[in-house]
């Protein structure tokens, strides 16, 4: 009986959220290399892949732009023996860092098959965790077509 009288107190309650939220930041094309950092890092999963700085990134047309679409990618053509680091690909993070935002990201392609570990997540303000956290948006592995986290 309580629990029916706090849902008819709680349904005649009216709640007025207004947020006001406006483009802090928008990247296309060309402003990827300015705004985001190239990380030539080992894989922190021991995962089998070389991580590549911007500039090698570029050379070898792993990270191009046009006036309005930005694309990255792994070296797909290379024979990789294995005795080497892995295949070159691009790990990229953001210069800016925000706190409560909402996020658009549009993909025209993401990248399924053998190998292929694409994502695209954030982290806090605070780091990683344990200090911080993430959130995970998108993840995928292998053959897996989808995978969101929400």
């Amino acid at each position: 009986m309580k629990f029916h009288h706090a849902l008819a107190a709680l349904a005649a309650m009216h709640f007025n959220f207004a947020f006001a939220y406006s483009i802090q930041d928008s990247y296309r094309g060309h402003d990827f290399f300015k705004s985001w950092n190239w990380e030539n890092i080992a894989d922190p999963t021991n995962g089998r892949v070389d991580y590549v700085d911007k500039l090698t990134a570029q050379a070898t047309n792993l990270s191009f732009a046009t006036h309005n679409k930005f694309v990255m990618r792994v070296d797909s053509d290379s024979i990789v023996p294995p005795s080497a680091q892995g295949r070159q690909s691009v790990r990229v993070i953001s210069q800016a860092a925000y706190g409560d935002s909402i996020i658009v990201l549009d993909l025209q392609h993401m990248p399924t098959g053998c190998g292929t570990w694409p994502a695209f997540w954030t982290k806090s303000q605070a780091g990683p965790w344990p200090q911080g956290g993430e959130i995970d948006i998108i993840e995928g592995k292998k053959s897996m077509t989808t995978s969101f986290h929400l």
